[in-house]
């Protein structure tokens, strides 16, 4: 009798692991992904040319420039995560 019950606590244990571990795989995939990035960082506008395309996002200020950022996204982040901060920047002159 208190073998069976070893081996439905490890059973129910070993269980418990894996569905964490899927679940904590999903949530994974889940934040890599960029939500509530509206489409207006996206628009032209008198200050920034905007250009996007299948590999990268482009933003070009309009007047005089003598600095240029080349913004390199890792961490399995999708790019469209970083367009508001690399927006603002082309907003400044960069």
């Amino acid at each position: 009798m208190k073998d069976e019950k070893k081996w439905t606590f490890r059973r129910i244990l070993r269980t418990m692991w894996v569905a964490t571990g899927l679940l904590f795989t999903s949530w994974l995939f889940y934040s890599y992904q960029s939500h509530g990035v509206d489409d207006h960082w996206l628009e032209d506008s008198s200050s920034v040319s905007v250009q996007r395309t299948g590999d990268f996002y482009g933003f070009t200020p309009t007047g005089p420039y003598n600095k240029v950022l080349l913004f390199y996204p890792g961490a399995m982040v999708e790019s469209k995560a970083y367009v508001p901060l690399c927006r603002q920047i082309a907003d400044h002159g960069v």
